[in-house]
């Protein structure tokens, strides 16, 4: 099923990266996330992706990083 929902979304205009990790994430002047700087862990390349959705793919284990790097400090802590 993800490879089906993957293929559907390239299909529909989305690009897909496996292995990238966030190292940013980039926001407009009233402070809405509109992207990322990402960075292959295979080659060591960043770039910056903005989309009008952007989708972050993560184990539990890196949800509170995610949300310390979005700034969202009045956030709950995800429980372990």
């Amino acid at each position: 099923m993800n490879i089906a929902l993957i293929m559907t979304a390239v299909k529909l205009g989305a690009t897909v990266a496996n292995k990238v990790e966030v190292m940013q994430l980039l926001k407009d002047a009233d402070g809405k996330i509109e992207g990322a700087r990402v960075r292959d862990n295979l080659t060591g390349d960043e770039w910056e992706v903005k989309a009008r959705v952007l989708s972050i793919s993560q184990a539990i284990v890196f949800t509170n990083l995610t949300r310390f790097i979005s700034g969202c400090h009045q956030c709950n802590r995800a429980l372990l």
